[in-house]
């Protein structure tokens, strides 16, 4: 059994490869020997963090008019280890927080909050 995922953004296509790995039972670390990638890579992808080629490519399916749907399996996973897949109902919930987050930390992060040069886990808001 699967459902169709629309593919827009970075954050879409992580859970949706995320999901994939985990109804095949596959560790990150697995799929990256498989490809030859670093597990760092696979971890990288499926937080959703951007890159040159996945931005460039979703630019030019929406330029163009395109539309990317992917088949998204469901299916317990194997390893124990391995947490439980998520349901459709559930991954669209984890996306709308996931950008309900994103907005809070920039609007926070324009405030001076977050401040990037000036790590210091004891402070919590901007000098005043």
């Amino acid at each position: 059994m699967s459902y169709k995922a629309k593919i827009n953004s970075a954050q879409t296509l992580a859970l949706v490869l995320q999901q994939s790995r985990l109804a095949a039972g596959i560790t990150q670390r697995s799929l990256a020997d498989q490809l030859g990638v670093s597990h760092r890579y696979i971890y990288e992808m499926e937080r959703g963090r951007e890159s040159k080629e996945i931005t460039r490519i979703l630019a030019a399916l929406a330029a163009t008019g395109a539309v990317m749907t992917i088949d998204v399996p469901e299916g317990e996973p194997v390893p124990e280890r391995v947490p439980k897949v998520l349901t459709p109902e559930q991954m669209k919930t984890r996306l709308a927080e996931a950008k309900q987050d994103r907005e809070r930390n920039e609007i926070l992060r324009a405030q001076g909050y977050f401040g990037h040069n000036d790590y210091n886990p004891g402070r919590s808001r901007p000098n005043q």
